[in-house]
């Protein structure tokens, strides 16, 4: 699967407004996983992909941190 491929079917999955913290947590994980590796792969070419992937690993850690 190419990454643009995999960046569609992230943005398609994204939460419904009834989806619940565990399900969005998951989706911004994946989110931030996707940006890491475009980071990873276009290096000086995409900073903001990483700034986007630490953004999305916040949202993720800060829905994890609620349900605990």
């Amino acid at each position: 699967m190419t990454l643009l491929e995999e960046m569609t079917r992230v943005m398609l999955a994204t939460p419904s407004p009834t989806a619940t913290p565990a399900q969005i947590a998951a989706w911004y994980a994946s989110k931030a996983d996707l940006l890491d590796r475009i980071a990873r792969e276009e290096g000086t070419r995409s900073p903001e992909a990483h700034d986007m992937a630490t953004t999305a690993r916040a949202h993720a850690t800060q829905l994890q941190a609620a349900l605990r």
